[in-house]
């Protein structure tokens, strides 16, 4: 069965796949335009997939950004 929780905005769903390892899912829940982020890999526990999102969240942006052209 899915376990749903919010989080900073963000609406987390784990969900367990075919192997019985448990995954998430989390976007902002009114915004289309909104990132998804989802875990990597399975977790033993939808606790434990929910917690690694949550992580994602508090991480800080590891976006890199393109070189300056230069003319």
């Amino acid at each position: 069965m899915d376990q749903i929780e919010l989080y900073k905005d963000f609406r987390i769903r784990a969900y367990e796949d075919w192997s019985g390892q448990w995954l998430a899912e989390a976007k902002k829940p009114f915004d289309t335009h909104a990132e998804y982020i989802a875990t990597p890999s399975g977790h033993p526990t939808p606790q434990a997939a929910i917690a690694f999102i949550k992580q994602m969240i508090d991480s800080p942006s590891t976006t890199i950004k393109a070189p300056k052209m230069i003319q």
